[in-house]
């Protein structure tokens, strides 16, 4: 009589020999299964961090207009705004701004 083991349908003489198989065969699939999830965590992971890497390139591009935008309205209207109160604590850059 054949002993077959239930992994990979190997067959053996034994019920040692197929136990011991199946131990193996038990310990593969485990590890097969871990490295899937690890590697479908990484690309999930990498997937996120370029989302977040890219609205923060958007961020700071929306920052740098709304910067522009407001230097501009102070220049043109005579303004001053929260953004440039630290103009007047820099000598240098209050006297010598453009």
């Amino acid at each position: 009589m054949d002993y077959i083991c239930g992994y990979c349908g190997k067959p053996y003489a034994t019920i040692g020999e197929r136990m011991e198989c199946e131990r193996k065969c038990y310990e593969k699939k485990v590890q097969e299964e871990e490295n899937l999830k690890a590697s479908k965590r990484d690309e999930e992971m990498k997937k996120d961090y370029a989302s977040i890497t890219d609205l923060v390139k958007e961020r700071d591009a929306l920052d740098e207009k709304i910067k522009l935008l407001v230097r501009d309205f102070d220049k043109k209207y005579n303004v001053i705004t929260p953004i440039n109160w630290g103009d007047f604590f820099d000598p240098f850059k209050f006297w010598f701004r453009g």
